[in-house]
């Protein structure tokens, strides 16, 4: 990867995990598609920062919720245990923990990632030594400066 990205995406972390570790290699989003076809977010090509959100879930916070995310991305890809996955994903939320590269937006893939309506693709995830806190958004987000300048320092180690 060359030049340090500025977007950021925010995923529940047992997904970030999935495209850091796992081979997710699209990330599907219902919000992509307008009415007139896709949107601009869709039509992103480039690095950008996986961020693990805070929720866990459709409900929230709970940990119950954060363990139905761990346990879809297990039915998917079961080389890492139910324990590993929740440790891992509440150590890291609220954090950017790697990045990575859009290379397209599909609306069909043999992906066994893909459930759709829109997938955007995936490719050379890397995973940060030392993950980095930041408030996240939906969509695709601009990293602040503060928080770029920390992962600025930090890029050497990914």
């Amino acid at each position: 990867m060359s030049e340090l990205p500025t977007r950021a995406l925010s995923l529940y972390a047992p997904w970030a995990y999935a495209i850091l570790y796992l081979g997710k290699d699209v990330e599907n989003r219902d919000w992509l598609r307008g009415g007139r076809g896709f949107s601009r977010d869709a039509k992103f090509r480039g690095d950008f920062w996986l961020h693990a959100s805070l929720f866990g879930g459709e409900r929230g916070r709970k940990r119950e919720d954060l363990e139905e995310q761990c346990e879809a991305v297990l039915d998917i890809d079961d080389r890492v245990s139910l324990g590993e996955l929740v440790g891992w994903s509440l150590s890291v939320r609220g954090k950017i923990v790697g990045r990575a590269r859009i290379v397209d937006s599909v609306t069909e893939s043999y992906s066994r990632w893909f459930c759709g309506p829109v997938g955007l693709v995936i490719a050379e995830p890397v995973a940060l030594a030392e993950q980095v806190p930041a408030k996240g958004a939906l969509g695709f987000w601009t990293v602040p400066p503060d928080v770029l300048a920390s992962l600025t320092r930090d890029a050497t180690n990914a």
